[in-house]
């Protein structure tokens, strides 16, 4: 249940800044403000460090993916 709070405070946060900011950089701006969250929490879930750091990655990258797709 927190990851589906987490990714909905994510979504908000984009979809309410903005519009005139390219998504690019409203997706860094995400990045730099939640990724030790949203690694803290991987490395409950048991992921190894490099792993978790990678899978942070991966998540900015799905929701820039997502959000560019509308």
């Amino acid at each position: 249940m927190m990851a589906l709070s987490m990714g909905e405070e994510l979504l908000e946060s984009c979809t309410t800044t903005a519009a005139h900011r390219p998504l690019q950089a409203q997706v860094a701006q995400l990045f730099e403000e939640s990724r030790e969250d949203v690694y803290r929490y991987l490395m409950t879930l048991g992921l190894d460090p490099g792993r978790a750091q990678e899978s942070v990655q991966e998540v900015f990258l799905r929701l820039y993916a997502a959000l560019k797709k509308g």
